[in-house]
């Protein structure tokens, strides 16, 4: 069991990755806070995950559920933790609530900060 409790969403923010501009320079003000509003979201999900799988791999359903977060979130950003090198996609699958089947991740060995 983890410490956090389901459902808990005060995850630390964890600064991953090398940030990329959502907005450009010419965009009004409101793109601008959008866009960084979103990046903190993402961050904030990225430290979720990744102290998640301390516990254990998952597939995305499981590690949202474990979370607190929507799957469409997770699922998301398992692929950008991918691309890190932060996560790996095992051979291994289990089913999901709709009976098809998915596959587990986990920690990868080398790990950046968090």
């Amino acid at each position: 069991m983890h410490p956090w409790g389901p459902g808990r969403r005060d995850f630390p923010v964890l600064p991953l990755f090398e940030p990329h501009r959502l907005a450009r320079k010419g965009d009004p003000s409101t793109s601008k806070a959008a866009a960084n509003s979103t990046e903190e979201l993402r961050e904030t999900h990225w430290g979720a995950i990744l102290k998640e799988l301390v516990f254990g791999p998952g597939t995305s359903e499981e590690l949202a559920e474990r979370c607190g977060l929507p799957h469409a979130a997770v699922w998301r950003r398992m692929g950008e933790l991918y691309k890190a090198g932060h996560v790996v996609r095992t051979d291994e699958k289990r089913p999901n609530r709709s009976g098809r089947m998915a596959f587990v991740w986990r920690r990868s060995h080398v790990q950046g900060p968090g």
